[in-house]
C-alpha cells in the first residue's frame, strides 16, 4: 500500500473507531503514523485533514487551459517544469473585443524565467528563490502567457491574469448622444 494510501486507511479507521489512546501505526515504509498517547479528534482530524490535502493536491505541469469567462483565471505549475522549453497557459471563454488586463505572476526555484502575455514580455523581479512579475496593457482576445526558464528542485509558480473590457468607441458615443438627449428634454421641460 503506497503512503498515501496508509493516510486515508489510519483517517477512516479513526472515524470507524476509538483506539483510546493505543499506539496508532501504518505503513512501515513511510512511519507517517506512530502515534501514542494523543486524543482521538485531534488524531482523526489531524488524519482527515492530512488524507485530503494529499488527495486533493494538484500537480500542474506543461500546457495548460484556464477558463476567463468570469474575468479572472489562475494556474500553478509545480516540477517538471518547462518540458520541452516553455510552459504555454491558455485562456480561453473570451468573446473576440479588446481587453485591458493585469497579469501577476510568481516562482520559486526557477532561474532565467521569462513571461509574457500574448509577446508582450513582462518585467520580472527576481528577489532570492522568488521571482515576481506584473505586466498591465491591453490587447485582444484570446490570451496566452508563455513561461520559459531553467526549474531547481522543488521550483514552482504560479500566476494570475484579470481582464476586463475595454468599451469600443461607439459606446462612449451613444452615452454622449444619450446625454445630449436628456438635456435637450430636461431644457423643454423648463420652459
Amino acid at each position: 500500500m503506497s503512503c498515501y494510501g496508509c493516510i486515508v486507511s489510519v483517517a477512516v479507521d479513526l472515524l470507524r473507531r476509538s483506539y483510546n489512546g493505543r499506539a496508532v501505526r501504518a505503513c512501515a515504509a513511510c512511519r507517517l503514523f506512530q502515534i501514542g498517547e494523543i486524543r482521538q479528534m485531534k488524531l482523526a482530524t489531524t488524519a482527515l485533514a492530512a488524507a485530503l490535502a494529499l488527495c486533493t493536491a494538484p500537480a500542474f505541469a506543461g500546457d495548460q487551459n484556464v477558463d476567463l469567462s468570469s474575468g479572472v483565471g489562475s494556474f500553478v505549475g509545480t516540477a517538471p517544469l518547462f518540458d520541452g522549453g516553455d510552459d504555454v497557459i491558455s485562456f480561453t471563454g473570451l468573446a473576440a473585443g479588446s481587453y485591458s488586463f493585469v497579469f501577476s505572476l510568481s516562482s520559486q526555484f526557477v532561474t532565467g524565467l521569462t513571461a509574457s502575455v500574448n509577446g508582450q514580455a513582462a518585467t520580472i523581479t527576481p528577489m532570492g528563490p522568488a521571482t515576481f512579475a506584473f505586466l498591465t496593457g491591453n490587447s485582444t482576445g484570446p490570451f496566452s502567457v508563455t513561461l520559459m526558464g531553467t526549474p531547481g528542485s522543488q521550483a514552482s509558480y504560479s500566476g494570475e491574469l484579470s481582464v476586463q473590457a475595454v468599451p469600443e468607441p461607439e459606446t462612449y458615443a451613444l452615452l454622449i448622444a444619450g446625454l445630449g438627449v436628456i438635456g435637450f428634454v430636461t431644457g423643454r421641460r423648463r420652459r
